[in-house]
């Protein structure tokens, strides 16, 4: 069994930024800003980083099942 992580494709330095790749989606540059906002406001309310953690996991786990719908 292979436990070695498999090597990531190069990134590109003429990537373009997350604004214009999903310039098409924008309920997911929506929810993209909800989860920095959350992570902003754990920083502000001074959570713990497991709290931070748990509130923006639940958010990932539910737009990773959104966008695959």
């Amino acid at each position: 069994m292979n436990d070695e992580l498999p090597n990531p494709k190069p990134v590109s330095i003429s990537r373009q930024p997350l604004e214009q790749r999903l310039a098409h989606r924008p309920d997911v540059l929506a929810r993209r800003h909800e989860l920095a906002d959350t992570l902003e406001q754990s920083v502000n309310d001074n959570s713990t980083a497991d709290l931070a953690e748990e509130r923006v996991s639940a958010q990932v786990r539910q737009l990773a099942l959104d966008v695959l719908e």
